[in-house]
């Protein structure tokens, strides 16, 4: 599967509605809750659910940590966007 995100891509991340299989979402890593990590969910089970990048050759996912409990999910993401300038200081 081609990778949804491009490079230096800003997604905005909705924390309502349902999550589904193929919905890409934002969660905590589950080996390091501080850091936040895209993937895209390729199965529901009950109130957990099995995750996947999209690169599948070079991502950590679900392959690696297992399921991931539905509280680790932060949100969905809706769009994603690029800035078009820089703030400069």
């Amino acid at each position: 599967m081609a990778p949804s995100l491009r490079e230096g891509a800003r997604v905005f991340v909705t924390r309502w509605g349902r999550k589904r299989v193929g919905d890409v979402v934002v969660l905590r890593h589950p080996s390091r809750q501080t850091i936040h990590t895209v993937k895209r969910i390729v199965q529901r089970l009950d109130t957990q659910f099995y995750v996947e990048g999209d690169n599948i050759n070079a991502s950590t996912d679900g392959r690696h940590f297992g399921r991931v409990k539905a509280e680790d999910i932060v949100g969905k993401v809706l769009f994603q966007y690029h800035p078009t300038f820089r703030w400069y200081l």
